[in-house]
């Protein structure tokens, strides 16, 4: 091995000049030709990094898109769904606020205990009740001047009355014996019977009584009746026939002036009813036209406070819708970029 080496070495010529600048040239070829294809790989390796930089961008990109377009979508709802409440809000503040206004322009109002009247009607009412209360007032100091009127000689007619009680019993009862509803007077003896006479065949001779002797009840009057007047200095006629006409005469006045008292007391109490119950309307009556003029102010403070309400939520609306508008626009434009980006 070691002899054909030698052998080749010794056979082995020197390189022309030629040979060696055809092998320099290669060379520089195959370094040129190296140094291409590491700069092409390097080229390809640069454009490929570009490439799926720029991929990665877009993607990134579109997903930033639709994550805003998400959220602007949503928002868009959101505040779609607030415009709307709102808006209801609004317009049932709106109904109640117009109906509240016709009432009160037209004065009606609203108390506890009573139905819907206007504010002039309660006041129609509470000054009627103020006029019937001065009228009742009028009435009931009348009539307690007139029970003091007829006070003063009640207390002498009652005792007269009670002095002629007796009497008055007495000219009735004799009055019922004059009628024959009564068989006797009080006080009077009973008659005797007649005595039957000895012969039977005799005839019966009976005393007629003169003009002049006095009957069973003017004997009982002037026994019974006449005596009791004299001491209780009451003046009555002779005769009993006169007798009941005199009592008459003599308790008309009293019975008079104890039924005016009685009744001017009745009258009194009558009219003291009426004072309470004017008295009670009175109070009733301005009340409610007290709580009239209260409601008619609260309801002004309200509608005063609900125009403003009312004020705020129309404001509220209109930043609501513009700023539905702009996001709509926004959302529309994004929605427009990620088409393009995504075709």
């Amino acid at each position: 091995m070691k002899g054909v080496l030698l052998v080749a070495k010794e056979n082995k010529q020197p390189a022309t000049p030629e040979q060696k600048n055809r092998r320099a040239e290669r060379r520089r070829w195959i370094a040129v030709i190296t140094a291409g294809v590491i700069l092409l790989f390097g080229i390809f390796s640069l454009v490929m990094s570009m490439h799926r930089r720029a991929v990665e961008a877009r993607e990134a990109e579109i997903e930033e898109l639709r994550f805003k377009v998400e959220s602007e979508t949503d928002e868009l709802k959101s505040l779609q769904k607030e415009y709307d409440t709102v808006s209801e809000t609004r317009e049932d503040l709106q109904k109640e606020y117009d109906e509240a206004r016709e009432k009160h322009d037209a004065g009606m109002v609203e108390t506890s205990g009573s139905a819907e009247q206007s504010l002039e009607e309660l006041k129609a009412a509470a000054e009627q009740a103020k006029q019937d209360y001065s009228a009742a007032l009028a009435a009931y100091d009348a009539s307690v001047d007139q029970v003091e009127q007829n006070a003063m000689g009640y207390d002498d007619a009652k005792a007269s009355l009670e002095t002629l009680k007796p009497f008055v019993d007495y000219a009735a009862s004799y009055e019922a014996y004059v009628a024959g509803t009564a068989e006797t007077l009080p006080g009077l003896e009973p008659k005797a019977e007649p005595e039957t006479p000895e012969n039977p065949d005799e005839p019966e001779t009976t005393e007629q009584p003169s003009d002049a002797q006095p009957s069973d009840a003017q004997a009982w009057y002037d026994t019974v009746v006449f005596p009791a007047a004299a001491n209780a200095g009451i003046g009555l006629p002779p005769a009993v026939e006169g007798f009941p006409t005199a009592v008459q005469a003599l308790t008309a006045d009293p019975t008079a002036k104890v039924e005016a008292y009685e009744n001017a007391l009745k009258a009194s109490k009558d009219a003291e009813q009426r004072l309470a119950d004017t008295n009670a309307k009175l109070e009733s009556t301005a009340k409610a036209y007290a709580d009239g003029k209260n409601a008619q102010r609260s309801s002004e403070d309200w509608l005063s406070d609900t125009e403003i309400e009312l004020d705020r939520l129309s404001t509220r609306m209109e930043d609501l819708q513009k700023t539905i508008d702009d996001l709509t626009e926004q959302l529309e434009k994004h929605q427009a970029e990620l088409k393009e980006l995504e075709t």
